[in-house]
């Protein structure tokens, strides 16, 4: 009987099996049971967390039943497939610039530093502990001659005993990816302007943030250049190309051919090319095929998204494949667990062997953990009694 590391992985060849595969990400779910209220979080959606890691010892309400267990004990028993971003996986060198960060109350303030000039970002944090940017890098087109001579000074030194460390720890139940950040486009309006000031400058000033785009090509395909090489199977671009941030013509413009090369060099390696969309991206959907990439992560589709699941099935083609997710809210307003397991029928039906089963994107920290649980017995009994169409 093949392990689910490796189930997954035949999944991804063709040779499904016949049975969906669930590969929930509960990690927001378990930070939240064990960070204090008011407290940062000190991990990131997706991350790994050590079995030998203090951070299991806290409790602000992890139900009773839990109270002992780590993160990853929750796949070990429940027999689940565990999904993790290693954004670990490298350390940054930089060449004449300098990054600092800080924390002054509710707020993380990074300074970037080059002998340009210094610029500034603000991220705030939220009641739940995370942190979203609130003052992005660049406030001026100015601004990006910065950011642009900073990301050619900065450079990617692979960890290869980190990236052993956490297949180590996932054994035979979990898939690593390592996430390569932003695409150009994608750290412009995410990271660089933001979206309200990043599509001005683009329409105003379309030849010096192109300009800016260029720059950045090269330093993201070496950071490509360097995923390949590790021993991870899996790369994940993390644009989260939602439609409303990254309108259909404008990723075609700018994101398509940065993906296309970059999943040439992937593949060369043997690597599997994912990318991050966990939004709304009915009208990406016709031209992700285009860019070569393997692997969608983190489909959500209606009532959280505006696409169905049969939209993503029509848009995989013979090709690609995706983490689809019961929506999230799902499980944060008790609904009956025959209306959840209808969701993963619909999910399994019109997958025809190309969607892996998750819970949204990620289990929202409002989300029953309870329900979750009892959709991965009905998964196991489900395969246990080899009902699926596929078979």
């Amino acid at each position: 009987m093949p392990t689910l590391r490796e189930r997954f992985f035949q999944w991804l060849n063709g040779k499904h099996q016949g049975r969906i595969l669930f590969f929930p990400d509960i990690t927001d779910w378990y930070k939240a049971r064990r960070t204090p209220i008011g407290e940062p979080q000190r991990y990131e959606p997706g991350q790994i967390i050590y079995d030998e890691d203090p951070f299991h010892q806290g409790s602000r309400d992890m139900p009773a039943l839990f109270h002992d267990w780590t993160l990853l004990d929750f796949y070990r028993r429940f027999n689940w497939g565990c999904p993790i971003h290693l954004y670990e996986w490298r350390d940054l060198e930089r060449d004449g610039c300098q990054q600092t960060v800080r924390l002054e109350g509710r707020l993380e303030i990074t300074r970037l530093s080059t002998p340009l000039g210094e610029l500034r970002q603000i991220r705030t944090q939220a009641a739940d502990g995370s942190f979203c940017i609130t003052e992005h890098f660049a406030k001026t087109i100015h601004d990006l001659d910065i950011l642009r001579w900073a990301a050619q000074h900065t450079f990617s030194l692979v960890r290869g005993d980190r990236i052993q460390k956490a297949l180590d720890a996932l054994g035979d139940f979990g898939v690593v990816d390592i996430p390569v950040g932003r695409s150009p486009f994608g750290a412009f309006i995410h990271d660089a302007m933001g979206l309200f000031k990043g599509i001005y400058a683009l329409h105003d000033e379309t030849q010096a943030v192109e300009h800016f785009l260029d720059g950045l090509r090269e330093p993201f395909l070496e950071t490509i250049r360097a995923a390949a090489e590790t021993h991870a199977r899996i790369v994940i671009i993390s644009d989260h190309a939602d439609e409303h941030l990254i309108a259909p013509p404008l990723f075609k413009k700018y994101c398509m051919p940065i993906y296309q090369e970059a999943c040439s060099i992937l593949h060369k390696a043997g690597k599997i090319a994912s990318t991050h969309v966990d939004g709304n991206i009915r009208g990406l959907l016709p031209l992700f095929p285009q860019t070569e990439i393997d692997l969608l992560d983190g489909c959500t589709p209606a009532p959280m998204s505006n696409y169905g699941v049969d939209r993503l099935s029509h848009f995989l083609g013979s090709r690609l494949y995706a983490y689809c997710g019961i929506p999230s809210s799902l499980f944060m307003t008790h609904r009956p667990d025959e209306e959840i397991f209808q969701w993963a029928e619909t999910i399994e039906q019109a997958s025809q062997g190309r969607m892996i089963l998750n819970i949204g994107d990620i289990l929202s920290p409002e989300g029953s953990i309870d329900q979750v649980i009892r959709l991965g017995k009905w998964i196991q009994e489900k395969d246990a009694r080899h009902t699926s169409p596929f078979l």
